[in-house]
């Protein structure tokens, strides 16, 4: 036997993803492909595919039988894949963007400066992964055999047997008058002629006609074939091998899907945000409210200290508070 390699292609892919779910494979074997299969099994008769027999028919056949098929890895097809919605989700190390502060100034502890919660709509993340469907193409290797079968042909010789007339002999009536040595001339006459005579086996005149064996037609047959069973020529045989590509629909997940900007809300820190600094020294005569870190509210004032809520420490650690403005 000898051994071929083909290759169908259906459709070609690159591997995109890092991991994925491969679509399960049992493939039927494409048009292209088993015509191409059907096309080298006659390819490898060689000689044999133009020998005919006598009323023109081929002698050899040959039949595609597939013996198995063999799996490579699949691969993402370019520009078919789709993240499916809600699986993305960050990784990394977060930074937070578009900070303000939200809510109220609140007081913490003893501290003569107020405070406020820092709230980010952005969380920036240097990496991301995700799930997503594409298509993933395949590459199948069929294997299969060209099992190669013959007809054969009985010739029929032509066959001529002649025929002859009916078998017997004529004889003198004994009713016939006259004379009857001429009577047995004449008979002994039709006898010796034979079945060529035109009438023979007929009674004539004074003869009678007794009968030994019937007539025999004759047999002229020219010669002829007739075709036998097919029988299987296994030396013959050849086995192949053929790669057909096949695209189907599967699910993977990207684990490299590059930064990833989640939007929300999400408490970035706790800063201040009210702050009356002393004009000379720590401690000193008090200065005038000021915001701080992006701070835009108006409650920086000595009204909404004396009632701002504590957001944490002691309650009553209040200290001297002589840098608190007059209002």
């Amino acid at each position: 036997m000898k051994m071929k390699i083909l290759t169908i292609i259906a459709l070609c892919g690159s591997s995109l993803s890092p991991m994925l779910t491969a679509p399960a494979w049992a493939i039927t074997p494409l048009g292209t492909t088993t015509a191409a299969m059907a096309a080298e099994c006659t390819a490898d008769l060689g000689a044999n595919a133009a020998v005919t027999l006598h009323d023109s028919s081929l002698a050899f056949s040959t039949v595609v039988a597939e013996t198995g098929q063999v799996d490579g890895t699949p691969t993402e097809v370019p520009n078919t894949r789709v993240e499916t919605p809600g699986s993305r989700f960050g990784t990394g190390t977060p930074t937070y963007s578009n900070v303000q502060i939200v809510g109220n100034p609140f007081r913490t502890g003893g501290s003569v400066n107020m405070f406020g919660d820092q709230v980010a709509t952005n969380k920036n993340w240097p990496n991301s992964e995700y799930n997503f469907t594409a298509n993933f193409s395949t590459v199948t290797t069929i294997s299969y055999d060209c099992q190669v079968s013959e007809v054969t042909e009985t010739h029929h010789p032509a066959v001529h047997i002649p025929g002859h007339k009916v078998l017997g002999f004529y004889y003198v009536d004994p009713a016939a008058p006259g004379n009857s040595a001429g009577h047995q001339n004449a008979c002994d006459s039709f006898n010796s002629t034979g079945d060529s005579l035109p009438f023979w086996g007929d009674p004539q005149a004074q003869c009678l006609f007794q009968k030994t064996g019937d007539a025999v037609d004759p047999v002229d047959e020219d010669e002829y074939w007739t075709n036998n069973a097919p029988i299987a020529r296994p030396d013959l045989n050849t086995s192949n091998t053929i790669d057909e590509t096949n695209v189907a629909s599967g699910t993977g997940h990207e684990t490299n899907g590059g930064p990833f900007t989640e939007i929300g809300n999400w408490l970035a820190g706790k800063v201040v945000v009210c702050i009356s600094p002393s004009k000379t020294v720590k401690g000193g005569t008090p200065g005038t409210w000021a915001n701080h870190n992006g701070y835009i509210g108006n409650k920086c004032t000595t009204a909404w200290f004396n009632v701002a809520p504590w957001g944490g420490g002691s309650q009553t650690s209040n200290g001297t508070y002589i840098s608190v403005p007059a209002t």
